[in-house]
């Protein structure tokens, strides 16, 4: 039904301040791009000026968020009280009717700007994985933990609505009091599989002595909770003969070179650096392996199942279970001997990885980039109607 005071503009703003492109920022192009004229007038994109490109298609508009000098995460109370203000100006500027807040930090400062400024927006909040599997293991000082975890349950009472990707992700949440069961939404990413083996088609220059079909892959950002040491240690202790191939950056790239070097395996492995293109990386692969200390969804195994190229992963929380349920192998996390066995079953039999490839690519059907993208758009359009007509608001 339409709302009696006719609104001028439908604005919303997504506020993403990640400096790498990777299966969150993913999802959230995803979800625009689902978004048609008839649900927001303007869609307006808040990011680090490295990443515009990546939004451009997306968006009607990009902010540059640089000059306001916000932070990534939780740092202490003045830091988010700043962050907030900085972005209630960038809010009652634009007269953003909805504002989707992605992942935990940018939520809750998107929550405080609307709460502190007494802003008509509703916001909603996007939480891709597991924070307190971070605190735990990211975050040792005790009353720093409480304090995030109590901003997050003093934010998400104000948000309109909070997205997870996973029902692991949901109920972590709901055991430490953050969010309400109604007012958390579990909606898998989704994935076009003939869209991915297209793109997967695409021109590629492989490593020298590096033959498809015949390598083992791993793809993601080069950092601590990725736990790509593991799969080194693990391909050294599997000592099959396809190489491993490490496609991605990170602050942990020189030491996982070190560790490769001090195990005798550095002419077989190869650091091809970032990419703009993992489908055709996938697609060249003989084994896909996801390492991670924890994951809320792990969109790279959904991208990998959708090529049907059989995979391997550390059954930690929460995500490859989920993704994977039985089409991929899953390992205990944390045991890089576990792994290595894994790598072997899977190099040595043909038969199986021709069974799992199949199973993959049935696997990746269950999660729908449509059904996804409709979703979102049925939220956001919910949060639309509930904000104040534009006529209600007070401008600055």
């Amino acid at each position: 039904m339409e709302s009696a005071t006719p609104r001028r503009n439908r604005v919303l703003l997504v506020v993403h301040l990640a400096a790498t492109f990777g299966g969150a920022e993913r999802t959230t192009l995803n979800v625009l791009n689902g978004l048609g004229r008839a649900d927001f007038t303007e869609v307006v994109v808040l990011a680090p000026r490295g990443m515009h490109a990546h939004w451009s298609k997306a968006a009607d508009r990009i902010i540059d968020a640089d000059p306001l000098e916000m932070a990534g995460w939780f740092r202490s109370p003045r830091r988010l009280r700043h962050d907030a203000n900085r972005l209630a100006v960038v809010i009652r500027t634009i007269g953003a009717d909805v504002v989707l807040g992605m992942m935990h930090y940018m939520a809750a400062v998107a929550e405080q700007a609307v709460r502190r400024h007494r802003l008509p927006a509703r916001v909603i909040g996007s939480f891709r994985g597991p924070v307190f599997e971070h605190l735990r293991a990211y975050e040792p000082n005790l009353p720093r933990r409480w304090w995030i975890r109590w901003q997050l349950r003093r934010s998400a009472r104000g948000m309109f609505s909070i997205t997870v990707p996973g029902s692991g992700t949901r109920d972590e949440l709901l055991r430490h009091g953050v969010g309400r069961p109604s007012q958390l939404q579990v909606i898998p990413n989704g994935i076009d599989r003939h869209r991915s083996e297209r793109a997967g088609q695409g021109p590629l220059e492989l490593p020298a002595g590096v033959v498809p079909g015949q390598f083992v892959l791993a793809l993601g950002r080069l950092s601590a909770e990725k736990r790509f040491e593991d799969l080194v240690s693990a391909y050294a202790l599997s000592n099959v003969p396809w190489p491993l191939v490490v496609v991605g950056e990170g602050p942990e790239r020189n030491s996982l070179a070190r560790q490769a070097s001090a195990l005798g395996i550095a002419d077989r492995v190869h650091f091809a650096g970032a990419t703009n293109t993992p489908e055709r990386w996938m697609s060249r692969a003989g084994v896909f392996i996801h390492t991670c200390r924890y994951e809320g969804f792990g969109y790279t195994l959904l991208e990998a199942a959708a090529l049907g190229i059989p995979v391997i992963a550390t059954d930690c929380p929460f995500g490859p279970r989920e993704v994977l349920g039985e089409a991929g192998l899953l390992v205990a996390p944390d045991d890089p001997h576990a792994l290595a066995t894994a790598i072997c079953q899977l190099v040595e039999d043909p038969p199986r990885r021709a069974h799992m490839s199949r199973a993959s690519r049935d696997r990746a059907d269950c999660f729908s980039l449509t059904r996804s993208q409709a979703a979102h758009a049925t939220l956001l359009r919910a949060a639309l109607d509930d904000a104040p007509p534009s006529g209600d608001r007070a401008r600055p």
